[in-house]
């Protein structure tokens, strides 16, 4: 190598070094974070669903007085409580990627009668009409809703709006006994979950689209409960004559299981259905995952070990954000000792941005070079 190139080299690498330093300044961490979402005096509380940007958690915790009541979180107030509407209990199960939205079940003042709601900070705690039932998940928006109603004694899957309110899906076979609406895309066109024929000996998956009802490829049967941003990806469970509980996708209608030896529960998807997040049965208990197409199937108590001092434990991961960086579900607080939701932070290590930093010096030595 020649005298000038080695010195446009070396600059290289400390124009590198220095874009290492000034991306480290801009995060102010370069390390994964965990944050606890706490309770209102309770024993437990679970995280099930994030915004996008992760910056607001939604789920359902205890209170002191053993009243269940769904929550809405943030890194600057902690939690808050989000009422009932009339009854004792409440519990949020999704939140829209704007934040704008919380979705769940509450009880009212009528005994035994609950029913789905859409929260808001503007109006509060709203009912979704008058049937018994539980709204499970939300689009980006907030203006599409899957819920699952109680009609005459079973089950339906319903699509709510503003604008035409309560609409059952349609397309499932006419021997259908039930259907459960459980996930929804962003631009809330695609809706997934599970539904049982009257000659089913189990629930089938299915994936829902303009009327129309894919039922999703199974050994004997399965479960649906997310699917990708883009809608080709589902992530769910299936189960075979001798095995229950094996964490599956469906990509593009194709089955995929996730691991031959795991059993559990895929629960949600990132953007492209790349990576999924769920719970596994071990050994030790329920145990959070995360599988991605390059490690596979991955225990989160063992890759983010370093996060868990104190013996913090991960039980379950219910939401995984588009991007894929931000993680929520419930597990073991070590400062309390109590089940508590969670809010993972899966920034990037600094082998990345130290990589990122000597790509930049590359660059600067190739263009040097030209000139």
């Amino acid at each position: 190598m020649r005298r000038v190139e080695r010195y446009r080299w070396i600059g290289g690498i400390w124009l590198g070094l220095f874009a290492f330093v000034g991306l480290y300044a801009q995060t102010g961490s370069d390390t994964p974070r965990l944050y606890w979402t706490g309770t209102f005096g309770g024993q437990s509380s679970e995280a099930r669903g994030v915004s996008g940007d992760g910056s607001i958690v939604a789920g359902w915790t205890f209170t002191a007085s053993g009243q269940r009541r769904a929550f809405r979180w943030t890194r600057e107030n902690g939690i808050e409580d989000l009422g009932t509407l009339g009854g004792n209990t409440s519990e949020a199960y999704a939140i829209s990627l704007n934040g704008r939205v919380i979705v769940g079940i509450s009880a009212t003042a009528q005994a035994g009668f609950s029913r789905p709601f859409r929260w808001q900070s503007e109006t509060g705690m709203q009912p979704l009409g008058d049937i018994p039932g539980v709204s499970y998940d939300v689009s980006g928006d907030g203006s599409v809703i899957v819920a699952s109603l109680n009609i005459n004694q079973r089950l339906v899957a319903y699509r709510w709006t503003a604008l035409r309110g309560y609409e059952p899906l349609t397309g499932f076979p006419e021997t259908v006994l039930n259907s459960n609406a459980r996930g929804i895309t962003p631009d809330g066109t695609v809706i997934v979950g599970f539904y049982r024929n009257a000659d089913s000996p189990s629930f089938l998956p299915f994936r829902w689209r303009d009327g129309v009802v894919e039922t999703l490829p199974v050994p004997r049967g399965g479960a649906a409960f997310g699917v990708s941003a883009d809608g080709m990806v589902v992530v769910g469970r299936i189960e075979t004559d001798t095995v229950l509980n094996i964490p599956a996708r469906w990509r593009n209608g194709v089955l995929e299981v996730l691991s031959a030896t795991a059993r559990g529960s895929a629960l949600s998807a990132n953007r492209d259905g790349t990576k999924i997040v769920g719970s596994i049965t071990t050994p030790q208990g329920e145990r959070a995952f995360l599988w991605t197409e390059q490690e596979g199937l991955v225990d989160l108590n063992q890759k983010y070990a370093s996060l868990l001092a104190g013996g913090a434990v991960l039980y379950r991961a219910t939401a995984i954000t588009p991007d894929g960086r931000y993680i929520v579900g419930y597990g073991l607080n070590p400062d309390t000792r109590i089940q508590e939701g969670f809010l993972l932070d899966t920034i990037p290590e600094p082998s990345s941005l130290l990589a990122l930093g000597a790509g930049v010096g590359l660059l600067v030595y190739r263009r040097t070079r030209r000139q």
